[in-house]
């Protein structure tokens, strides 16, 4: 696959044309439905390599499991036959795409089991076993390792949720996790009622084992064992409500109110039993934790616990750090102003620094700051902000990407009722707005996912049209967010969307072909890179045009369709030129085409498998007339020179006009090409990073430029 980016010239009556051609290419999956089908789950492996997805293919609102690969291809039942009225219910693919696990009425209609697969297809395994009668499995994952399955469910006793584990690969029947449960106890079914260490050797879970009502936290080896007790002794009354397990596998933290009713705390303990620290002050009648906002990360040195709580004053919540060990915590906000709290706070993937959300400097105007995890001076993050305006935590919180440097957000900064999306470095240099400003007044963005690696982000809105939602992608740096998917007018692109865990290829559903049929597609990471270095086309004589071009990389390529077109708009193919397969290596390519023609003409790259991408295009005037043109440096910072000929003049009068991607004109000008250059250079440097359209009309001919600004 050659990716085609840059270096593009076209007529001035495609702008819309242009557009589509930068868009990056998907595939998609064909998956066929039922009429009124509809596909309820989808998953990628964590390499990208295969897609599985829950779907009415076969019977109308019976969902069944699949697998496809990403390049195509036909669709593997996973599912063993189901009975009438059965269905898959759930599913999960394992971190190293071998098994799929998934919860299915295979058996019996309206009871729920477990069962594993090859990803590929194969023997499906019965994990749950034999499941005593009116029992179900009520929730499920898959260990670190993809050794392991955890199991919650009332498999031995109705409506006694209890804890199993069970090799992925099946043969044995589920091992017993728990200790015996007093009468009316089980595992509870609210938030993070279990999960296993990082290192896939113990299962904590919370349960009220010991006294009904009193959940408690345990720990327990993944193949079984003896459970033990976390938590110190519980004041009658008191409850656990939150648990973690810290990075290196060592402790587990949880908040819950073990010393006064209604006061949560939270604390730590070895995850194999011991001695138990409070991690925050003795707190007063009325103050807790939060039992939401906690969180642990290691900064190479020191373990800490990130909290937030109302500690220093009554409903004034702000947050603090302490060392998994225990300590003085450390208070990391601002002062706030009366009425002001920290709504919010994450700590970044290398353990060293926190950003958090806050009416620190005006209340009721929430913006977002950064500050190391020792404490220290904290730094706005955000821009100006307009009275009323915030950072938005609706339907997404803020992410830190990979490398530490940036946080995505989502903010009213500019005007009030309309939430965008940002990028602020977290040094406190800058923020940039990843999209362009709406046209709409009611446009919208809903749902944000930024890549597992945090260089690119893709979001959910209706920017081209009120109420029609469609799928975006740009560069966390910023720069020209880039549809992936062709226009939709009706239609929506499913609010579920997700990257894979490890490679940035992204799956996504929707009727992008407005003919009421749901659409899987799958949009590879791989087409990302810029790999195209130029496209040149020009007279060579006066009945041949010469085309010239050259690669830095190819994947699958099996050649290229030379197109032309008279009007800039109908291309047709008129050569085909081999390509150089899969490459690392530079590639030149040129081919000679008779012609007398003025004329527009692209390439067509082909892979072997028969996906295709389109494109730079170029313009070569008819015999007798001598025009070039080149814009250099591209891509600039801002020093930009525009080379013109016409017919033998090189400062000839030119109407220039610079609009952004969406064809929105910010510059209009009418003078000869030194008298532009003067000028233009200037405001450039003024540009935010991004892509822009040069038009540039002498006499009869028009051109269009792409420019790179960074």
């Amino acid at each position: 696959m050659i990716r085609f980016v840059h270096f593009v010239r076209y007529s001035v009556g495609f702008v819309a044309s242009l557009i589509s051609c930068i868009a990056w290419a998907q595939t998609d999956l064909n998956v066929t439905l039922t009429a009124g089908g509809t596909i309820a789950q989808k998953a990628l492996t964590s390499d990208g390599t295969m897609v599985v997805y829950r779907a009415d293919a076969e019977t109308a609102g019976q969902d069944e499991l699949y697998s496809l690969s990403t390049s195509g291809g036909s669709p593997t039942k996973l599912n063993d036959v189901l009975p009438s009225g059965g269905e898959v219910r759930d599913f999960l693919i394992s971190d190293d795409g071998v098994y799929v696990v998934y919860e299915a009425g295979q058996n019996t209609s309206d009871i729920f089991e477990l069962f594993s697969v090859p990803i590929g297809g194969g023997t499906v395994n019965n994990l749950s076993g034999t499941i005593v009668a009116d029992g179900d499995v009520r929730s499920f994952l898959i260990a670190p390792g993809s050794n392991y399955v955890i199991i919650d469910g009332d498999l031995s006793t109705n409506n006694v949720f209890e804890l199993y584990s069970v090799p992925i690969a099946g043969g044995s029947a589920p091992t017993k996790l728990n200790g015996t449960m007093v009468s009316g106890g089980d595992i509870t079914n609210l938030s993070d009622p279990y999960q296993v260490s990082a290192d896939g050797n113990y299962v904590v879970y919370r349960a009220d084992e010991d006294v009904n009502n009193r959940n408690e936290v345990f720990s327990v080896p993944i193949a079984g064992g003896v459970s033990v007790k976390l938590n110190g002794t519980v004041v009658s009354g008191g409850n656990t409500e939150r648990v973690l397990i810290s990075p290196n596998s060592d402790s587990v933290i949880f908040i819950g109110d073990h010393d006064i009713v209604g006061v949560d705390e939270i604390y730590a303990a070895p995850i194999t039993g011991g001695s138990v620290v409070k991690l925050n002050p003795a707190l007063p009648s009325g103050r807790s934790v939060t039992t939401f906002n906690f969180d642990m990360a290691s900064d190479g040195t020191t373990t800490w616990v990130l909290y937030r709580a109302d500690q220093d004053a009554d409903n004034v919540f702000e947050i603090y750090s302490v060392p998994i060990t225990g300590g003085t915590p450390t208070k990391l906000n601002g002062a706030l102003p009366s009425g002001g709290n920290v709504l919010r706070a994450l700590i970044s993937p290398d353990g060293t620094t926190v950003v958090y959300v806050a009416d620190q400097d005006v209340v009721n105007q929430d913006e977002i700051y950064a500050v190391p995890i020792e404490g220290g001076a904290n730094t706005k993050l955000n821009g100006p902000v307009v009275s009323g305006g915030d950072v938005s935590l609706i339907f997404f919180n803020p992410v830190i990407t990979d490398d530490n440097s940036r946080v995505i957000y989502k903010a009213q900064h500019d005007e009030i009722g309309t939430i965008e999306l940002y990028s602020a470095l977290l040094d406190g240099s800058g923020a940039t707005k990843l999209h362009p400003s709406y046209v709409l007044s009611d446009s919208d963005i809903q749902q944000v996912r930024v890549s597992p690696d945090g260089s690119t982000v893709t979001y959910r809105a209706d920017q081209d049209i009120n109420d029609v939602f469609e799928l975006y992608q740009v560069s966390a740096a910023g720069g020209t967010p880039v549809k992936l998917h062709s226009d939709l007018t009706t239609a929506d692109i499913s609010s579920i969307f997700s990257y894979s865990a490890s490679s940035g290829d992204l799956i996504f559903r929707g009727d992008t072909d407005e003919d009421g049929t749901i659409n899987l597609l799958f949009q590879g990471s791989s087409t990302l890179p810029v790999e195209l270095v130029y496209f040149t086309a020009s007279r060579r004589s006066d009945s041949e045009v010469l085309l010239s071009w050259s690669t830095e990389g190819e994947i699958d390529n099996e050649g290229f369709v030379i197109e032309v077109a008279n009007n800039g708009l109908d291309f047709e193919p008129a050569a085909f030129v081999k390509g150089g397969g899969t490459t690392d290596e530079p590639l030149g390519y040129s081919y000679i085409l008779e012609s007398r023609s003025p004329a527009y003409y692209r390439l067509k790259q082909v892979d072997f498998d028969g996906d295709f991408e389109y494109g730079p295009v170029e313009f070569v005037a008819g015999p007798g007339s001598v025009f070039s043109f080149s814009v250099a440096p591209n891509p600039t910072t801002g020093p930009i020179e525009i080379r013109l000929n016409a017919d033998g003049n090189d400062n000839p009068l030119i109407d220039l006009t610079v609009m952004d991607i969406n064809g929105q004109v910010l510059v209009k000008d009418a003078n000869p090409v030194d008298v532009i250059n003067e000028s233009l250079s200037r405001y450039l440097s003024k540009l935010p990073t991004g892509i822009y359209l040069f038009e540039i009309r002498v006499g009869t001919n028009r051109l269009l430029e792409r420019i790179v600004v960074h």
